[in-house]
């Protein structure tokens, strides 16, 4: 339903709200794993958050794996969760 929404209506808002809170996310990952940031210190930024939102984004990050056919599309996001 968010996946396809159009732009100018309220799915739409949310839908791209939603992926970019996963991109910021699976950028966080990425640096986590490269040890340029410090995870303590991340997940005392976000931590909360991230417990609230991460099952609902799960289900955001595996349909768009499945809609574009990618399976390690923001493979980072979990990478993240698995290191909290």
């Amino acid at each position: 339903r968010f996946h396809d929404a159009k732009k100018d209506t309220e799915e739409g808002t949310i839908s791209r709200k939603a992926r970019s809170r996963i991109r910021f996310l699976n950028q966080a990952g990425i640096l986590v794993k490269k040890r340029l940031i410090d995870k303590d210190m991340l997940f005392g930024l976000i931590g909360a958050g991230f417990e609230i939102d991460y099952p609902i984004l799960e289900v955001i990050v595996r349909s768009h794996r499945k809609a574009h056919e990618f399976p390690k599309m923001y493979d980072h996001v979990e990478y993240l969760w698995m290191e909290k």
